[in-house]
């Protein structure tokens, strides 16, 4: 049984509600964006000079508080 460790690491994704940049997302809150699924159902790799639109999904990985701040910013979990 493996131990969960409290505060620790977790994943959402969430939906973009306004466009905005990768980089500027994580550097604001302290998450990692991993994915994004865009309208046209591809996937991609997000590097900081990713541009994240309105409607795409976003896999991003942090602490609760960091992703709901990061949810916040870009839209809805």
């Amino acid at each position: 049984v493996a131990a969960e460790v409290v505060g620790g690491p977790v994943s959402m994704t969430i939906e973009v509600g306004q466009a905005a940049s990768a980089g500027a997302v994580m550097a604001a809150h302290g998450v990692v964006l991993t994915r994004v699924r865009l309208a046209d159902g591809s996937v991609e790799l997000i590097t900081p000079s990713t541009p994240l639109p309105a409607g795409a999904l976003v896999v991003a990985v942090g602490t609760r508080r960091r992703l709901t701040a990061a949810a916040a910013e870009l839209g809805r979990e």
